[in-house]
């Protein structure tokens, strides 16, 4: 149904020219009509079209109609919905594929050879406290009267005095280093160090598990390397396996 707007019959009222006729009928210079949809409902949004008039008349002035067109807001909605899955996917595609970059997985190799680089730095450690200690303890002896303390309390020459207390300060130093050293180590790899004590608890269980039985064992025929300390990769691992099968072996023989 087309409606026509009351500022059409107001436009064409004053196009009329000075000497027209009571009984004429009046001539309308345009009139713009638009469809009226029926609303959608509660969720649409109305827009005004405006659209210029043509005119003949010479007192006539364009004066735009306008009409009401309704729109549903479901299409916005949707949009809006879209770009979101769409962000929301990015970021998390993206956080997926920086998450295997910044936390690598720990291999069995690489904590075989962490290991070993934890006992060099706890080598290093021990000998660098055990000399700290020995040269502190030996100047707090020579200017103590320790040696005739000793001497006299326990009956003992000085000369051996001195040198049991020189290597008790660096006995206490050597045993200093370990702590020293897995503090450094620590500092050092304190991004996998959750990783490292999840394999080394697993490497220990597997060690026990697989080790010869010590009963046996005697200074002719030790088992060879009770502990796993020489195990720096899976190849020695392996090795260590076939010692320890060996060493059963021998003792299933000789009994």
């Amino acid at each position: 149904m087309f409606t026509t707007s009351p500022r059409c019959i107001r436009a064409a009222a004053g196009s009329i020219t000075p000497g027209y006729r009571p009984n004429a009928p009046l001539k309308v210079t345009q009139c713009v009509a638009f469809p009226r949809p029926a609303c959608t409902g509660p969720k649409s949004f109305t827009t005004r079209v405006a659209v210029k008039a043509r005119h003949t008349c010479l007192n006539s002035k364009p004066r735009p109609s306008t009409s009401q067109v309704t729109v549903p807001r479901t299409h916005r909605t949707a949009i809006n919905i879209r770009f979101v899955r769409f962000n929301s996917t990015a970021a998390s595609a993206s956080s997926a594929s920086a998450s295997p970059q910044s936390h690598p997985p720990l291999t069995w190799n690489e904590y075989l050879r962490l290991r070993k680089v934890r006992r060099r730095i706890n080598l290093g450690a021990s000998i660098v406290t055990c000399t700290g200690t020995t040269v502190a303890g030996i100047a707090y002896l020579s200017q103590s009267d320790f040696d005739r303390w000793g001497a006299s309390a326990f009956g003992l020459d000085p000369f051996i005095l001195l040198g049991i207390a020189t290597f008790a300060f660096a006995g206490a130093g050597w045993l200093m280093g370990p702590f020293a050293g897995g503090a450094v180590f620590n500092t050092m790899y304190r991004g996998v160090k959750p990783e490292i004590m999840a394999k080394e608890k697993d490497f220990f269980t597997r060690v026990k598990k697989n080790r010869a039985d010590p009963s046996n064992s005697s200074l002719n025929n030790p088992i060879p390397d009770y502990y796993g300390e020489k195990i720096g990769s899976v190849k020695d691992y392996r090795t260590w396996l076939r010692d320890q099968r060996a060493f059963r072996l021998k003792r299933d023989r000789t009994s």
